[in-house]
């Protein structure tokens, strides 16, 4: 029943995933396993204090659990009840796991400063993803005087943007089916002086890889949000949103923050119109997310909520892959109604291909952002569709990056300091479509022109960055020697 539940989610039905890992725990209450992928089923059915519940579980069956770990760290980012010193705690235990005793290798790469450094970038992501998204206007802008690039893909899979990102790379290489030491001994024969990390706790990851140590210097950036809680992850790339100044303690790594945003936004390869606000045609102003369902939290739900009542000529349209699911969709209207919205006013739909999706957001006349896991790509997106969001700003970085977004485009008034003010914005933008129409105008306009989606000023930045690193590594083992 748990291979069930398992094969279950892979075919995007959590629903019944959930039920069968509740049978075989029926059966086997003890069974890890199970406890595991019961927790990773609730997480994307948006039941968060089960699913840490569920991990935990296993957990006290089974310390060493790596899926249940796993899963722990990647929910935690969704509950407002756990701390960041605690997501750290989490990672840790997590890379213990994968962590050896080995003595480090010896690196004898050049260390001339007139060389380009040679950068790999490793991810699982390399297609139509968040991480392709925000990958594809650094790539080709990088200045091949001061980097040279190397892919390294953990995954088969390959379209569109996989093909751009080809392009932009000046090597491509896959890790499919390699082993972790036989991939640390590629990007060692490779010469890599800086290896990224682009997948943190997510699907495909070669995190394990990495505690090898396969490359002098290693950072981790743009496909996560918080710690790897590697000891051998030197740097986590981030800006002052995400990672302000003093929490550098809540990670394993040190903090190198960019000084615009940590992401840039490639603009979508689609001639989509920004239409006027849909509501000068409804009479009806339409709030709007495309968040997946495990964002929408209690607070959430709490927060759209007084919304939806502080300008009551008004509905919400919800996007996400989950919502294919009736069940989901009656569950998440009855979540609704407890805060006395009638189950009219909120519209639920399923998922659409990238373009489809996109256009979309010519039926909506504000986005509001979830918490306390807020948007990223969403945002982007959103805003490059002419349609503000409304954001909350948040206690963790899942909750910051649409602020960093946000500032980056130059649109920092759309990030509310706390719930009060969050309604009193989106309720005043519903109340003023004349505004609502010019913001809507200016907005694909001002966010091109900003350091948002500025590749050369970002890679510049990125490259700036690796060098610094670079030069404090080899400082470092000149001092050891």
């Amino acid at each position: 029943m748990s291979n069930l539940g398992s094969a279950l989610m892979k075919q995007g039905k959590m629903i019944d995933s959930v039920a069968a890992c509740r049978r075989a725990l029926a059966i086997r209450p003890d069974h890890a396993a199970a406890l595991a992928n019961l927790g990773a089923g609730l997480q994307l059915t948006g039941r968060i204090d089960e699913s840490l519940d569920a991990c935990r579980r296993a957990l006290a069956i089974r310390p060493d659990h790596a899926a249940a770990l796993s899963t722990l760290c990647m929910t935690a980012h969704y509950s407002t009840a756990v701390t960041g010193a605690e997501m750290l705690s989490i990672a840790r235990a997590w890379a213990r796991l994968h962590e050896r005793a080995d003595p480090a290798p010896i690196f004898d790469n050049d260390r001339a400063r007139t060389r380009p450094l040679r950068v790999g970038y490793v991810s699982g992501d390399l297609h139509a993803h968040p991480v392709g998204f925000f990958l594809g206007a650094v790539l080709p802008a990088h200045d091949r005087q001061r980097v040279e690039v190397t892919c390294y893909t953990t995954s088969a899979r390959v379209d569109d943007v996989t093909v751009r990102l080809q392009q932009g790379a000046d090597r491509w290489r896959s890790l499919i089916g390699l082993s972790d030491d036989m991939a640390s001994a590629l990007i060692r024969q490779d010469a890599i002086d800086v290896l990224v990390d682009l997948s943190g706790l997510t699907p495909y990851n070669r995190l394990p890889m990495f505690a090898r140590r396969a490359a002098p210097v290693q950072a981790t950036w743009l496909g996560y949000f918080g710690t790897t809680g590697l000891a051998a992850m030197d740097y986590i790339l981030a800006d002052r949103f995400v990672i302000p100044e003093g929490e550098e303690g809540n990670f394993s790594e040190t903090v190198w923050r960019l000084p615009d945003s940590y992401l840039c936004f490639e603009q979508p390869p689609f001639d989509i119109a920004v239409e006027e606000p849909p509501a000068r045609q409804t009479g009806s102003v339409t709030f709007g997310c495309f968040n997946r369902l495990s964002k929408i939290s209690p607070e959430t739900i709490a927060l759209w909520s007084a919304v939806l009542h502080a300008a009551p000529v008004s509905t919400l349209l919800l996007k996400s892959f989950e919502f294919d699911d009736d069940a989901l969709c009656a569950s998440l209207r009855s979540r609704f109604a407890t805060y006395g919205i009638d189950p009219d006013r909120v519209t639920i739909e399923g998922p659409e291909p990238r373009q489809a999706l996109l256009r979309s957001y010519n039926r909506v006349d504000v986005a509001l952002d979830p918490l306390p896991y807020g948007g990223g790509t969403t945002t982007a997106e959103a805003l490059w569709m002419g349609v503000p969001v409304v954001t909350l700003r948040g206690d963790r970085w899942v909750g910051r990056v649409s602020e960093s977004i946000q500032a980056a485009a130059g649109l920092s008034e759309l990030v509310a300091p706390d719930v009060a003010a969050y309604v009193a914005l989106a309720s005043g933008l519903a109340a003023n479509l004349d505004f609502l129409g010019e913001l809507r105008a200016a907005l694909r306009p001002s966010m091109v022109a900003s350091p948002l989606c500025d590749g050369k000023r970002f890679a510049r930045n990125l490259e700036d960055a690796y060098h610094g690193m670079w030069q404090a590594w080899c400082k470092q083992t000149v001092t050891k020697q």
